[in-house]
């Protein structure tokens, strides 16, 4: 399996944010922190993108550190688990091996 290859404390190139909304219960978002400048998230974050794609699973990715909702859901659902996690319908799925 490929991992895409970034920087360190880089974001992955084909990251792009979109807002959170739970009015999109079908939808699985992968929430993440990239402006934390912590190379760990960011590479869980990769990681756990290119799993759902690889797997042809459609996604949106989320930044916490930018959606007020995002964040929120995963500080009550979170349950004090790290970034990066997959939410569907307001429940917190999964987060990575390397963020528990």
């Amino acid at each position: 399996m490929d991992t895409p290859q970034h920087a360190p404390g880089e974001a992955p190139q084909t990251f792009d944010p979109v807002p959170f909304s739970r009015d999109e219960p079908k939808t699985i978002f992968l929430l993440t922190s990239l402006s934390s400048g912590s190379s760990t998230i960011i590479t869980a974050t990769s990681r756990l993108e290119h799993i759902l794609k690889s797997n042809k699973v459609p996604f949106k990715a989320v930044d916490l550190a930018t959606d007020d909702k995002a964040r929120r859901l995963w500080q009550w659902k979170g349950k004090g688990k790290r970034l990066p996690g997959v939410a569907k319908d307001g429940e917190v799925l999964g987060v990575s091996s390397q963020g528990s």
